[in-house]
């Protein structure tokens, strides 16, 4: 298994495909209930059959910053161009 390093982090590579699926602006509850009650099937899938995880995101909230985050591993003052003007 190959590793790589990013931003002083080690990752051993998947032995296989990866997708990351980011709801932005999606409360946790609009899933779990879509969930139970089978308005999400393939959604649903998909969790259950990888990882269905949390993210808390950097505030005020921009998209890219955060997605820039999930995807360097870093946090937001580390992973982004963009200077955010409070």
């Amino acid at each position: 298994m190959e590793n790589i390093t990013v931003n002083q982090r080690a990752y051993r590579l998947p032995n296989r495909p990866l997708a990351v699926i980011c709801a932005d602006g999606c409360a946790e509850e609009y899933l779990s209930l879509g969930f139970a009650h089978g308005e999400l099937p393939h959604l649903a899938e998909l969790a259950s059959n990888g990882y269905c995880g949390l993210a808390r995101g950097a505030l005020p909230s921009f998209t890219n910053v955060n997605n820039c985050a999930m995807v360097t591993g870093t946090p937001p003052a580390r992973s982004t161009p963009m200077k955010v003007v409070k």
